[in-house]
C-alpha cells in the first residue's frame, strides 16, 4: 500500500535528554551559582529556584533555567535533570544530531561540577508532519484495506504504539518506544494545524 508519509520530512517540535541520578547537591546555593555562571550563555533567561518542601516527590524540579527566547530549558530535581529544546516559532528548527551533540557538551561540563553516578539516560523526540486528515493518513499507512473498510478509514483520531527492547554490549538495556498519533499542533506565534507524529 502506498503512503504519503515521508519520515525525512518530519520536523522536530521538542527534544528532551534526561539523566537520572541524585542531584540533591545541585540544589545548594553555592552549586546553583556555579551552574548559572558556567551555563549563562545557553540559559540567559531569569533563573527560578523553587521552594519545594523536602517531603515533596523527588522528580519535582527545584531549579529551572531557560534561554531568553524560551527555546532551551534546564530542569533539575533531586532525582533527574531534564535538558530540553522546544520549537517556539515555525521557522525554528533543531536537528536531533545537533541537539545530542550540544547536550553531550553540556553534560561533560556539568559533570565537572561534581562526579555523578548515572542510573538511566533517556532521549525523547517529538516530531510532526503537517497534513490534511491525519487520522485517515495514519490508518491508511498502518492498516490493511479490510480494516479501513470496517471503519478505521473514518476515524476522528488514530494512534499506534510500538515498544522494542535491545542491548548494547553486555551492560546496557535499551527500551525504545515509538508512537504515531493524529493531533493538533500548537507552536507559539503560529496558527494551529492538524498533524501526524
Amino acid at each position: 500500500m502506498s503512503s504519503i508519509l515521508k519520515i525525512n520530512e518530519f520536523r522536530n517540535n521538542s527534544l528532551l535528554a534526561t539523566i537520572f541520578s541524585q542531584f540533591s547537591w545541585a540544589l545548594h546555593a553555592s552549586s546553583v551559582g556555579l551552574i548559572l555562571s558556567r551555563f549563562t550563555q545557553i540559559f540567559d533567561g531569569i533563573p527560578t529556584v523553587l521552594p519545594v518542601p523536602e517531603e515533596a516527590p523527588p522528580e519535582i524540579p527545584r531549579i529551572l533555567l531557560q534561554s531568553s527566547d524560551k527555546q532551551w530549558i534546564l530542569e533539575i530535581s533531586n532525582s533527574r535533570l531534564n535538558y530540553r529544546w522546544v520549537q517556539m516559532a515555525e521557522t525554528h528548527q533543531q536537528s536531533l544530531a545537533s541537539f545530542v551533540g550540544q547536550f553531550c557538551r553540556f553534560w561533560s561540563d556539568f559533570r565537572a561540577i561534581q562526579t555523578l553516578k548515572v542510573g538511566r539516560v533517556a532521549l525523547v523526540s517529538s516530531r510532526y508532519y503537517l497534513i490534511d486528515r491525519p487520522a485517515f493518513v495514519l490508518a491508511n499507512h498502518f492498516s490493511k484495506d479490510i480494516w479501513l473498510q470496517k471503519g478505521l478509514g473514518e476515524s476522528a483520531s488514530f494512534e499506534i504504539h510500538g515498544h522494542r527492547k535491545t542491548k548494547i554490549g553486555q551492560d546496557f538495556d535499551v527500551n525504545s518506544w515509538i508512537r504515531f498519533k493524529s493531533a493538533y499542533l500548537t507552536i507559539p506565534n503560529t496558527l494551529i494545524a492538524p498533524l501526524s507524529w
